[in-house]
């Protein structure tokens, strides 16, 4: 009786330490990469007012006009960068939307669309995209290398960010430390 009882207290012994071993791994850890981090809730703003709007122009090939909410401009404690974006077509139509950049991982997400009842839509679809500088959403690549990454990490200040759409990049800025191609 003894024997088996020592038996299985061995089998637990060897069997409990390598159950740590025997749980899946995501592709992210496969990959060394962090695992995801912990995002601060978003609070939706008032939608913009046609005063707070700052123009921008991601591509001369495009007929739309894309904005930038001044007064939405958070730089949030889990390094967020979270703006409104506006974008008006020729025809009249605009798209307005709550949204978010991470810096450091080159990435964007949507949180809110705005309605034309003043009200926000939280977004179905709002996980995290790589931002690649395109054609096509060409307004992602801009808003990362121009306004709110610089050098891959979140600018300073909303206010720096509002100086970079009044005044342009500062003369002399530090190269882009990576291609975001």
């Amino acid at each position: 009786m003894f024997e088996k009882t020592l038996r299985a207290l061995i089998a637990c012994c060897v069997v409990v330490p390598l159950s740590g071993y025997a749980q899946p791994r995501t592709a992210a850890e496969d990959e060394g990469e962090p695992s995801p981090r912990m995002e601060l809730e978003v609070k939706l703003p008032p939608l913009p007012k046609v005063a707070n709007l700052l123009q921008f122009e991601p591509s001369a090939a495009s007929a739309n006009r894309f904005y930038i909410d001044a007064e939405s401009i958070l730089i949030g404690a889990d390094g967020i960068v979270r703006y409104t974006l506006v974008v008006k077509s020729p025809s009249g139509a605009e798209t307005v939307s709550r949204e978010g950049m991470r810096c450091d991982t080159k990435e964007r997400k949507f949180y809110a669309f705005g309605r034309s009842d003043g009200t926000w839509a939280n977004a179905r679809a709002n996980e995290w995209q790589r931002i690649v500088y395109k054609e096509i959403n060409r307004q992602y690549g801009v808003l990362y290398v121009d306004y709110f990454c610089p050098d891959g990490s979140p600018i300073s200040s909303a206010a720096d960010a509002i100086r970079r759409f009044k005044y342009g990049v500062p003369y002399g800025a530090p190269p882009r430390s990576g291609n975001i191609r």
